[in-house]
């Protein structure tokens, strides 16, 4: 019998493939272009973010956050839906879509943060 403690350990490895992982490390770095603009620093970058992230510890994270707030039933339904054509294209793309959203979101924050700053 499957707990549901390790039903989310399986949706977090759904979830967060390990191709994922390795998608979101190169775009975290990739995000930060005037940081490192030597393609050796950004191989570097990407080694030392996995050695201080490892996949299984983030694995274990998202397990123990998923077992936190989502029931048994919801779990199963969300591995159901992480197994379908959809919940696949939703995995691979996720990485990206967050890389895209972070750097809106920088944006917005750099326009507006004389507007922020005069409500002080």
């Amino acid at each position: 019998m499957t707990t549901k403690t390790e039903k989310a350990n399986v949706a977090a490895k759904l979830w967060t493939t390990q191709a994922s992982y390795e998608k979101m490390i190169a775009n975290m770095v990739q995000g930060m272009d005037s940081v490192f603009t030597d393609p050796k620093q950004k191989t570097q970058a990407i080694v030392g973010i996995m050695k201080m992230l490892p996949y299984d510890k983030l694995i274990q994270y998202s397990s123990n956050d998923l077992d936190r707030y989502f029931t048994e039933p919801e779990l199963d339904e969300f591995v159901t839906f992480l197994k379908t054509p959809l919940g696949m294209k939703w995995v691979n793309m996720y990485p990206e879509m967050a890389q895209q959203q972070g750097l809106r979101i920088q944006e917005m924050m750099i326009q507006s943060q004389n507007e922020f700053a005069s409500l002080f």
